[in-house]
């Protein structure tokens, strides 16, 4: 199995909302999955965590974890293409025809 982290740091109440929550940790992101990496970590996590009754999730919330994963899709879309061309610059020609 490859080794996985969880790369949210929690949630927290949302203002505005009756006690919903809000993931966060997009501020440094980048970096720390660099870190990650680097420490042997090969896919990575983000919570979204909603809360569920007759008036939740609000529009609000859902609209607050949309934000919140297409954020961390982009950077890791941007991280993989940034890790895929510096594999693919140090393999030799005759490799390079092997997708990613």
């Amino acid at each position: 199995m490859a080794a996985h982290v969880q790369v949210d740091k929690g949630v927290v109440k949302l203002p505005g909302t009756s006690d919903e929550t809000t993931t966060q940790g997009l501020d440094d992101l980048g970096k720390r999955c660099a870190e990650y990496y680097q420490a042997g970590a090969r896919f990575a996590k983000w919570r979204a965590v909603l809360k569920i009754d007759d008036r939740s999730p609000s529009e609000l919330v859902r609209h607050c974890v949309c934000d919140r994963c297409t954020h961390f899709l982009v950077l890791l879309v941007h991280e993989t293409a940034l890790c895929t061309d510096m594999l693919a610059a140090s393999m030799p020609k005759s490799e390079q025809h092997v997708s990613l």
